[in-house]
């Protein structure tokens, strides 16, 4: 699934950031939208032993619409990957 029907052209700029979340926190609704709430988890080492804690890493609001379109894209994006249709490119590193 790309994107929405009679949705312009996507751009693509270097410029935009690139987000890792280590889980979804939480989410609301303040309709028309919904509230995402993502954490990554921050390793301290000026302790003994490290400390492990989880910041908020980013806040994502989506329309209601939109956000339905994520969970379907995903939806399909998982299956595939799951019955190995998601190949790594040829020469990619392992992740």
């Amino acid at each position: 699934m790309n994107h929405p029907v009679n949705a312009p052209p996507i751009s693509d700029t270097a410029q935009a950031p690139e987000i890792f979340a280590s889980y979804l926190a939480g989410a609301s609704l303040d309709a028309p939208n919904i509230h995402l709430t993502f954490v990554s988890n921050r390793v301290d080492h000026s302790t003994m032993p490290p400390t492990i804690s989880n910041v908020v890493c980013e806040r994502l609001v989506l329309s209601v619409p939109a956000a339905m379109h994520m969970v379907e894209f995903l939806q399909k994006f998982l299956a595939n990957a799951q019955l190995g249709e998601m190949r790594k490119p040829e020469g990619a590193p392992m992740q």
